[in-house]
């Protein structure tokens, strides 16, 4: 299945909590300098159900892997049994800085082909939260579950 189409189900709203009267504000995403590898490498995983999604289920259920080698990702889906989604493999450029990862697509597959997320370690774990993205499926699939270190 197709990154993008992944990513825009990655879009849902996350509201922010609290009880303060003053008005939130969105973080301002930090430049990610072109040609840096990001500091995150290596291959992970997480899975997802269709439950996990409220349009295009089948197209972005599955067992996912994330493989960022140098500045360059693959992620790749491994589609639940009966679903045939249209894409299931998104490759791209990755740079990043600190604790952000900046995400560039090859190619078109119907969402913005650039994103960046902070990640953040927790033991074998890595978990995404999205900086700026407009696709929500991607945003689903990166940031619903926290990925394993393979």
């Amino acid at each position: 299945m197709n990154l993008r189409m992944l990513l825009p189900l990655f879009a849902v709203v996350i509201s922010a909590c609290g009880g303060s009267s003053a008005s939130a504000t969105a973080p301002t995403p930090t430049a990610t300098p072109a040609g840096t590898a990001p500091t995150l490498q290596g291959s992970f995983t997480t899975s997802l159900a269709l439950e996990d999604f409220d349009t295009d289920q089948c197209n972005n259920a599955g067992s996912w892997t994330l493989t960022i080698s140098g500045t360059r990702f693959n992620l790749n889906q491994a589609p639940l049994t009966g679903c045939h989604p249209r894409v299931t493999s998104v490759a791209g450029d990755a740079f990043g800085n600190d604790d952000q990862i900046q995400f560039t697509e090859d190619s078109n597959n119907g969402c913005a082909r650039t994103d960046t997320y902070r990640w953040a370690p927790a033991g074998d774990q890595v978990r995404f939260t999205m900086v700026a993205d407009s696709c929500a499926p991607r945003i689903i699939i990166l940031t619903k579950n926290p990925w394993s270190r393979r």
